[in-house]
């Protein structure tokens, strides 16, 4: 019922909803959320990012784009400890507190091991899900992302 209430407000009195609006509204909340993983990984809750990829995944978000929106966040926030004045970095700018950049250019790199094994010959969907359960699982290790070592395969 929100949704349709959102779609509302959105095209205003009279407006018509057609698709592209809906894919706008959709892309807005999809960001949103990833926002919200991003907070969750950040406070290292892995219970919390486990279910907002479910809902992402459920929601027919494809585990790719999943890693690139992430991947654009931190590197927003890679910008924004480097004292970018770009938007996306001013953007990022709180949520780059809670990390250091070393911590940041882990994430990237391990982001980037995922995006290679989901671009690769994974056989079924359920891998994409499997490798991105991987990746919030390291990035929400007790330990900093980067000491995690370096020869990790993915899930098997």
């Amino acid at each position: 019922f929100q949704e349709l209430e959102k779609l509302a407000v959105y095209v205003g009195p009279g407006g018509k909803i057609g698709p592209g609006e809906l894919h706008l509204l959709v892309r807005a909340e999809t960001e949103e959320i990833v926002w919200e993983l991003v907070d969750a990984l950040g406070s290292g809750d892995r219970r919390r990012s486990m279910v907002i990829l479910d809902n992402l995944i459920r929601n027919g978000e494809p585990p790719p784009a999943i890693v690139g929106a992430l991947a654009y966040r931190v590197r927003a926030m890679i910008e924004a400890k480097e004292g970018s004045q770009r938007w996306p970095a001013l953007q990022a700018a709180g949520q780059a507190e809670r990390f250091s950049s070393e911590q940041l250019l882990a994430s990237l790199e391990m982001l980037l091991r995922a995006d290679v094994m989901l671009k690769g010959e994974l056989p079924k969907a359920e891998d994409g899900q499997k490798v991105l359960e991987f990746l919030l699982a390291r990035l929400t290790a007790k330990s900093s992302p980067a000491s995690v070592p370096e020869r990790d395969s993915g899930p098997d």
